[in-house]
């Protein structure tokens, strides 16, 4: 008698393998994107403050980083405008943070792919002493742009509430 395994055998070891990994897979996926998200939150947070600092010795918000006593690592400008700029950073290169204000917010602009495309996931906080078109004073959102994966991302940061088209507000 031979020892050893049928091809049926591993045929079927092979097939609960596949099943497993395409299980893991995306769940791996979002917990690693979360983890890179929540790992920015005090970047963004840290550029907010500095601004309500700002507001508070000169009566009005900047849109230039320049301006703002904060060093942020590796931030380099990408564009502009009259009433808004765009900061890369991060290690990765997926991460912006703009600073817009008309909407007086400070966002966190981060890059997902999926589904043969990129996406934006945006979170962002308005500013204390701003008019925000659609959270209160201090609040955070995260933009999801109604693309389940990315809603699932911003309910996993503690977002929960719809409070405009795309935003979802923590509670």
């Amino acid at each position: 008698m031979k020892k050893g395994f049928t091809l049926i055998e591993l045929l079927v070891v092979v097939l609960i393998i596949g099943i497993l990994s395409a299980v893991a897979l995306p769940n791996y996926q979002k917990a690693v994107l979360k983890a890179k998200i929540q790992s920015l939150m005090p970047v963004v947070k840290a550029v907010a403050d500095a601004e309500e600092i700002y507001y508070l010795s000169n009566g009005s918000y900047t849109k230039d980083l320049e301006n703002l006593d904060i060093d942020l690592p590796n931030a380099s400008y990408v564009r502009g405008h009259t009433d808004w700029s765009e900061y890369s950073f991060g290690s990765d290169g997926k991460a912006t943070i703009l600073i817009n204000l008309p909407t007086n917010d400070v966002s966190l602009v981060y890059e997902v792919p999926g589904n043969g495309t990129t996406h934006d996931l945006e979170l962002r906080i308005a500013f204390q002493n701003g008019n925000h078109y659609a959270l209160g004073k201090g609040q955070w959102a995260c933009r999801d742009q109604s693309i389940a994966a990315m809603t699932q991302v911003c309910k996993n940061l503690g977002y929960t509430v719809r409070k405009s088209y795309d935003f979802m507000v923590q509670p």
